[in-house]
């Protein structure tokens, strides 16, 4: 039997999400009335993975779990005759997992959340 590296499961795992993903869940806000302005795709194309598990049971799955930091803004003064609009950058960690069976002919399930967020 021959053992993948971590590294190159992850990437053939994200490539093949890239190609043929179904997403199950996203979330569209990082809290409430903060859209999180970045779509699962993107976010998995600059992503860094952090994990990856053989998951064993009747079928053989592989789990790739991976991190993406991003920024959203927020406006936090209006803008004035005078002055402009004032805006809050706020640092956002996204959890994306994905999981495969290894077949060709399957697809591969994302699920994403948000688990870092100062807005919190």
């Amino acid at each position: 039997m021959v053992e993948i590296p971590d590294a190159v499961m992850a990437a053939l795992v994200r490539e093949q999400a890239l190609l043929s993903g179904t997403v199950d869940y996203f979330p569209s806000q990082v809290a409430d009335g903060v859209p999180l302005e970045i779509t699962v795709w993107d976010a998995l194309k600059e992503c860094t993975f952090t994990h990856v598990e053989c998951i064993d049971n009747d079928v053989p799955l592989v789990r790739v779990e991976y991190t993406h930091h991003t920024t959203v803004s927020t406006k936090e003064r209006r803008a004035s005759r005078w002055q402009p609009a004032e805006y809050a950058n706020h640092d956002v960690e996204i959890r994306l997992s994905a999981v495969w069976s290894l077949d060709p002919e399957t697809a591969v399930e994302l699920y994403g959340e948000v688990v870092d967020s100062d807005l919190y």
